[in-house]
């Protein structure tokens, strides 16, 4: 924690504070790897079956994982302030709301004069709410809105609506079977997805060099335009991968594969106890971290992208 010991132990709510932050940060660590092990489990069964249906047990498991990816950035922003950062005052509620990387300077300036962080009440040290935004950007520069937005996104439309599924289509390539399952949204809800790269695929002309054709100056669009390409087919349906998630793209609807959802889930988790890490050198704290890589790197996803994107393409079976 940068906030100095005496500004900490002078406020009891601040340890109090401090203390849920760190524990409910490595319970919500813990939960949703346990929801990844559960769809791997899934995923292993689809893989070695014949059927083309993802089962209902198995889409629990992507609900859950939906609903509770934007649950750990939520305590993960709260543990940045708490514990990570620390600050004197405590009376304004934490509310996470995603932003854009261009947005990155008056944010900071909002959230450290809302919250009160890089004040001292005791005593002044030069340069310290500078060193407070240094360790701020460093803990939280990889979630401004990109790729972890899309899960997040995905988790405001599945609040009130039915996120689609149950096609697991297979494919070939270089002699093995693929399962590849995905959930979607179709063309006829799309008004209801947010701002993300997933709507841009709704909304936007994609050429042949898989790049949106557009003159608007828009977030989404340049971060498409930068990060995709596409690699594949199956059947129909036109395969991309847009800033390392993959999407399939029928004519009426647009999907996220699973497996890219778990390794996305993967990546925040990586980033996240990394952080944890760097900041806590405890035997507790490293014997957890090591028992949460463990985990994580028990089995890779096995996106199309990581099969396919510096191959020929992939037969429909």
């Amino acid at each position: 924690m940068i906030l100095p010991a005496r500004e900490a132990n002078h406020s009891a709510t601040h340890v109090a504070y401090k203390a849920e932050a760190d524990s409910s940060l490595k319970y919500q660590l813990e939960k949703l790897l346990h929801i990844c092990k559960k769809l791997e489990y899934s995923l292993e069964r689809q893989s070695e079956s014949p059927k083309m249906t993802f089962s209902t047990e198995a889409m629990y498991s992507v609900d859950a994982l939906i609903s509770n990816f934007p649950v750990l950035i939520e305590y993960y922003y709260s543990w940045i302030v708490y514990s990570y950062i620390g600050t004197v005052s405590h009376e304004k509620k934490l509310e996470y709301k995603p932003i854009k990387a261009t947005e990155k300077d008056d944010f900071i300036k909002d959230v450290f004069k809302k919250y009160s962080i890089g004040v001292l009440k005791l005593k002044e040290i030069d340069g310290f709410t500078e060193r407070c935004k240094v360790a701020f950007l460093k803990a939280y520069d990889f979630l401004f809105i990109g790729k972890f937005h899309e899960i997040f996104s995905l988790n405001n439309f599945l609040k009130h609506n039915r996120i689609l599924s149950g096609y697991a289509p297979k494919v070939v390539h270089k002699g093995v079977a693929i399962s590849v399952p995905y959930i979607y949204v179709s063309k006829h809800s799309e008004r209801l997805v947010k701002p993300s790269i997933l709507k841009c695929f709704f909304e936007n002309e994609i050429g042949e060099s898989s790049k949106i054709i557009s003159e608007k100056d828009d977030y989404y669009v340049k971060i498409f335009n930068a990060t995709s390409s596409k690699f594949s087919k199956i059947g129909a349906n036109n395969i991309y991968n847009v800033n390392g998630i993959d999407y399939l793209v029928p004519k009426e609807s647009v999907g996220i594969s699973v497996e890219s959802m778990l390794e996305v889930t993967y990546e925040l988790c990586l980033k996240i106890i990394d952080i944890l890490e760097e900041a806590d050198t405890s035997s507790g704290t490293v014997t957890l971290v090591c028992s949460l890589k463990k985990k994580i790197n028990e089995r890779k996803p096995k996106t199309l992208s990581n099969y396919l994107l510096n191959s020929d393409g992939a037969q429909e079976l």
